[in-house]
């Protein structure tokens, strides 16, 4: 089954539109994302919604996701150490509270 079309002028993929099993129409972007997955963290609502981008020009790639402060603040800063070891992140590139927590741990040892 396919799920998108070739817009005839733009030249641009569409979704097509489909009815539910209880005959609604549902289109994308329908309803806000945080009202969707819910606003306690607007990182991962950030993350999601770059993740979910329709356009791949303009989607999160995915060392570009792994980059992603939604994704480093949630590592334990040893794991942190080696991310950025793994994927050149510079210190100066990590946002001010990841910065914090890795530079508390690495005075501790």
């Amino acid at each position: 089954m396919k799920f998108f079309t070739v817009n005839k002028e733009s030249r641009v993929l569409e979704p097509i539109m489909l009815k539910n099993s209880r005959g609604k129409l549902r289109k994308p972007n329908g309803k806000p994302l945080d009202y969707v997955i819910g606003d306690e963290d607007p990182d991962f609502n950030d993350f999601v919604s770059k993740c979910l981008d329709w356009n791949p020009e303009t989607r999160l790639s995915p060392d570009e996701a792994l980059k992603h402060v939604w994704v480093l603040k949630g590592l334990p800063p040893q794991v942190l150490i080696h991310h950025q070891k793994m994927h050149n992140i510079s210190t100066p590139e990590l946002p001010p509270s990841v910065k914090v927590v890795r530079d508390e741990f690495i005075l501790e040892q």
